[in-house]
């Protein structure tokens, strides 16, 4: 039985369809993987010495002391009756010594805290002290394979009007994690884990 031109639309459109939908992916598939392949076979061809593994006749180099990879951690969570969220900058500084740079926001609602009134004064300015982060620039060195920093300049406050202070511990917590503890002065501190990104 012939086609009319109706059918004639729906077997193209069919035929498109299948065309698009299953045997171009399939197509384009192929060709990055293909390319994954050559890259890969470039970049061993001409790949750089590492510098962890020493040339023949030199001394090996010593590992770092420390685990922890350098860069930035983020990480968010409820610490004791506090929402806290906080980002971490690690870096390498002069003579041994590790720079970090990290800024903490930490949110209480008032009626988690025994005490503390439900309705402020004001709860709009109430929510915006809670919801300004507190910084600190530190100065830290590898105690037990943790880094422990002390604080250099604290900027800001936190909703609790506490100033980040004293020491500030990163520990190593799993493959691309750490946990961080801090202080702040006489106020409560806190732990948080947080991921490398």
């Amino acid at each position: 039985m012939p086609l009319n031109d109706k059918q004639k639309t729906y077997v193209r459109i069919g035929i498109a369809a299948l065309v698009f939908f299953y045997i171009a992916p399939r197509i384009i598939g192929l060709y990055l993987a293909r390319q994954a392949i050559q890259r890969a076979a470039f970049a061993a061809a001409h790949a750089k010495p590492s510098p962890m593994i020493p040339k023949a006749g030199q001394p090996p180099v010593a590992p770092a002391p420390v685990q922890i990879a350098m860069g930035r951690y983020e990480g968010a969570g409820v610490e004791l009756t506090r929402q806290c969220k906080i980002n971490l900058e690690l870096r390498p500084g002069e003579n041994g010594t590790y720079l970090g740079y990290v800024t903490i926001m930490c949110f209480e609602p008032p009626h988690l805290v025994s005490g503390k009134p439900v309705i402020g004064q004001n709860p709009i300015m109430d929510a915006a002290r809670q919801m300004t982060p507190a910084s600190a620039i530190m100065t830290g060195n590898v105690k037990n394979g943790d880094l422990v920093f002390t604080v250099d300049k604290s900027i800001g406050l936190l909703g609790d009007g506490c100033a980040v202070t004293g020491t500030f511990t990163v520990t190593t917590f799993g493959f691309g994690k750490v946990m961080a503890q801090w202080q702040e002065g006489t106020c409560q501190g806190g732990q948080l884990i947080l991921q490398h990104v």
